[in-house]
């Protein structure tokens, strides 16, 4: 439960072990995992503070398929103590959305199926700011479907003004030629 109190948490869950906060550590932790996540995509990058994105046009048939590539990556996490949310879409913005908000560890969007895949979910899904999702939600717009916006079909204003939107290709850039 986000933003719930120490204490109460403490309350809920006895055995709880608290560490202190780490962001330094904890972005390049993600870092490296986003690296190791190369066995699938050269393009990996770490999205945020708390998820990967990979970047899998062009690479899924090299795991038999897009289902076996997200089953794949899913369970190597598992493997390592990873718990994670896992979406292969279109778009990344759907991808991103099914991920954080579709209510399963893992999706696959079939390409034609993004816009009523995406239908039923919160705004939070819309990429917004959070003074953005609170306006629309003060609206009524609680779910996506009950707006006319399409975050998977348009760029994000931020990334549009961003020199470099794709932090994957700065960092493979980087590192030289691909040795394949």
């Amino acid at each position: 439960m986000p933003g719930l109190p120490l204490a109460d948490a403490q309350a809920y869950c006895p055995g709880l072990v608290v560490f202190e906060a780490d962001p330094g550590g904890d972005a390049a932790a993600l870092r490296r995992l986003a690296e190791w996540c190369d066995r699938w995509s050269p393009w990996t990058a770490p999205d945020g503070v708390d998820g990967i994105i990979i970047d899998v046009t062009g690479c899924a048939h090299l795991q038999r398929g897009e289902s076996r590539l997200l089953a794949e990556a899913a369970g190597r996490l598992a493997g390592l103590g990873f718990a994670c949310r896992a979406a292969i879409a279109d778009t990344a913005g759907a991808a991103w959305a099914m991920a954080r908000f579709a209510g399963t560890a893992h999706a696959l969007v079939a390409p034609v199926g993004a816009r009523e895949a995406l239908a039923g979910l919160p705004v939070d899904a819309l990429r917004l700011t959070a003074e953005s999702v609170a306006g629309l939600e003060r609206l009524g717009l609680e779910r996506r479907r009950a707006s006319r916006y399409r975050p998977c079909a348009r760029p994000r204003r931020d990334a549009a003004a961003s020199p470099l939107p794709n932090p994957s290709r700065r960092r493979r850039m980087s590192r030289g030629p691909c040795p394949v």
